[in-house]
């Protein structure tokens, strides 16, 4: 779910390159932390008739989520981390010139050994669309920067959009039953997952334009009572001869009161992923959840 930039302190220099993680059907994100192999999923026995019908209801319940979610405002509080050894530069955050669309992940010279910054933006979510706002960077107060400029690493579509991919059946997402177990005192079901790389993500170097499809594999957690997913984590499997040597995502939900209704939605995710030499850690929290709403006055 839950990544982004800053641009207070010293600016790093033009990165060497950039890419764009793009999904066929949606919209996507750029997201990590996993586990399943596609060699074990392809071991694995059928699932049963009971976990095929467990797993259909998820999956009826997943593409509708966004669609039942309603407009609300919420604060998203990253962190990010960056290792490159053998470098130096006195901070983390920088700005890029130029508009990154969709998720960016940019790869940047001069970057620091274990640095780090703090953005903090106010997240809109208006007829099933997020609309970022930064307000701070490293605790100072900012205007006029875009989320997709950031240098570093970036993400956007926590709510919704990588559910909408696995279980999209035009995905071609293969599922596979792994066990029962508990999360925060949840019961719940644990299915692993894998797409193929022809309905995969695709990875864009937008020096080059060169596009590139890559699978990705990793596993849902679902509540055992309500069949709503509380955790969903996976890892890119790129190329060997990407400069991304590894990209591995997770989104974590729990129930949020709006406007007097509870909804699932994420509360932190977390994105990591190597980039040559360098590695990229971005912790996001999601707070202060509310309704929102337009007021206007009608004035004689």
């Amino acid at each position: 779910m839950s990544l982004l930039k800053g641009m207070l302190g010293a600016l790093l220099s033009c990165p060497l390159f950039e890419f764009c993680l793009v999904n066929r059907f949606a919209l996507p994100v750029l997201f990590l932390l996993l586990v399943a192999c596609p060699a074990l999923l392809a071991a694995s026995p059928p699932l049963s008739p009971d976990q095929d019908k467990i797993l259909e209801a998820i999956r009826a319940s997943a593409l509708q989520y966004t669609q039942e979610l309603p407009d609300f405002m919420c604060t998203q509080l990253t962190h990010r981390r960056v290792s490159s050894p053998g470098n130096s530069a006195s901070n983390l955050t920088g700005v890029s010139g130029r508009g990154v669309a969709a998720v960016g992940i940019l790869g940047m010279a001069g970057s620091a050994p274990n640095l780090s910054d703090d953005i903090e933006e106010r997240l809109t979510f208006i007829g099933q669309k997020e609309d970022y706002t930064v307000i701070a960077v490293n605790g100072h107060k900012v205007a006029g920067i875009d989320h997709m400029q950031f240098l570093g690493v970036i993400s956007a579509g926590a709510f919704g959009t990588d559910l909408h991919n696995i279980f999209d059946p035009r995905s071609g997402t293969v599922f596979a039953w792994e066990r029962p177990g508990t999360l925060h005192g949840h019961r719940v079901y644990i299915y692993s997952f894998h797409l193929p790389a022809q309905h995969g993500a695709v990875l864009v170097d937008r020096n080059s334009s060169r596009q590139v499809l890559a699978p990705y594999a990793g596993r849902v957690l679902v509540d055992a009572t309500t069949l709503d997913v509380l955790l969903i984590e996976y890892r890119i499997d790129p190329p060997l001869d990407s400069p991304i040597r590894d990209s591995a995502i997770s989104i974590e939900y729990q129930p949020v009161a709006i406007a007097g209704r509870s909804y699932l939605l994420p509360f932190r995710s977390e994105v990591r992923m190597q980039v040559q030499s360098s590695r990229y850690v971005n912790t996001i929290d999601f707070r202060h959840y509310h309704k929102f709403a337009v007021e206007s006055k009608v004035l004689p």
